[in-house]
């Protein structure tokens, strides 16, 4: 009696006496193993430490509408569900149902819960995923979709940066050379050598200098003029169209909308985004060719985090008036650091602001503090 209240009538009757459904359940199980095996993308040590948790957790029991009964490993989402009855379902579920009441996609399933999935063929699976879903078919799908993104902007991003170098040096009539001679650098095809270039580890310079050895060295302008356009409208840096790149924002200057920007493409993390005037950038300058004009298109709605450093007069209440007064403004604090040196408090405030001009105001605000001596804008 005890199982059954814990497992739930019906699954207690199907795991007990339907031999046949676990048979079926376990082969199934075990196939999708071995699909995740054979996908070349799939690495290794992260198939092992991802199967453990199907390997070791306790299971749970749940219902599809129809009656369908679904294993999970505890902990199970409803993502993970949504994984578990069709690949298709959870790459385009939008939200779900739990005995009839709409639910988060990271909540947690219990025995017995009826679940029903929302889907859209609007929808792809979200990074975000990644950080609730426990079953091995469930990430190893998100992972292949975010890879093959990746590698889809990292193609789009290279033939961008090489058109654009070779714009920059007045040489376009060698775009079609360079893309043909792709075998000369170990690539099998086209696409591989872009993927490089958009990866940061192949640059246009060491193409054009292996094939044209006899010419004067590659020289590319090393100063390359930001768009300052803004267009709130979706969430990401776009580079002259192309978007969803994967960006890293430099937390030597932690840029926010409304900074002029510029982008360095990394070696195997697409590109850094920097503020134009960041201090790093001169160390940059014998890698001019990755070096790319970016520009922000995010939703009004959006906050960035950056940091402040606070420094003034010590006295009681000093930091209760600092965050009063960017309570005041209605932004939220994520992070403080305070220090007292003698009668000198000095704090490092990470906050979150929408954009440049919001958090010009907020400096006015706080210098105009009692016994506030200076604010500065600092990375992170």
């Amino acid at each position: 009696m005890e199982k059954t209240a814990e497992i739930g009538v019906a699954a207690h009757w199907v795991y007990k006496n339907n031999k046949s459904t676990d048979i079926d359940n376990n082969v199934k199980w075990l196939r999708e193993l071995l699909e995740i095996l054979k996908d070349e993308s799939s690495n290794p040590k992260e198939f092992m430490e991802l199967l453990k948790i199907d390997l070791y957790d306790e299971e749970i029991f749940a219902f599809t509408p129809l009656g369908d009964l679904i294993r999970l490993p505890a902990g199970s989402t409803t993502v993970d569900f949504a994984f578990q009855v069709h690949t298709q379902v959870g790459m385009q579920c939008i939200g779900a149902k739990i005995n009839h009441l709409v639910v988060p996609l990271n909540t947690k399933i219990k025995n017995g819960d009826i679940v029903e999935i929302l889907t859209s063929k609007k929808q792809n699976p979200s990074v975000g995923w990644q950080k609730f879903v426990v079953t091995t078919k469930a990430r190893n799908e998100i992972n292949r979709y975010i890879r093959k993104e990746i590698d889809e902007n990292s193609i789009r991003l290279g033939e961008e940066v090489l058109v654009k170098t070779l714009r920059r040096m007045k040489s376009t009539a060698l775009i079609t050379e360079f893309k043909g001679n792709y075998s000369k650098f170990g690539y099998s095809d086209l696409n591989s050598m872009l993927k490089a270039i958009g990866t940061g580890i192949l640059t246009v310079r060491e193409i054009f200098n292996k094939l044209r050895p006899k010419e004067d060295k590659i020289a590319i302008p090393e100063k390359v003029v930001p768009s300052t356009f803004y267009n709130f409208r979706r969430g990401e840096v776009v580079l002259d169209g192309i978007e969803n790149l994967l960006i890293n924002f430099g937390k030597c200057c932690s840029p926010i909308p409304g900074d002029d920007l510029i982008g360095f493409v990394t070696r195997g993390r697409g590109v850094t985004v920097h503020q134009s005037s960041c201090k790093s950038l001169p160390l940059l300058s014998n890698d001019s060719d990755r070096l790319l004009p970016v520009h922000w298109n995010v939703k009004s709605s959006e906050s960035f985090s950056v940091g402040l450093k606070i420094t003034g007069l010590d006295y009681k209440g000093w930091l209760k008036d600092v965050s009063e007064c960017i309570s005041k403004e209605n932004i939220n604090i994520s992070s403080v650091d305070i220090k007292a040196i003698d009668t000198i408090a000095e704090a490092n405030v990470i906050v979150q602001v929408k954009n440049n001009r919001q958090l010009n105001r907020l400096m006015r605000k706080i210098t105009k503090l009692k016994n506030i001596d200076y604010v500065e804008r600092v990375g992170r």
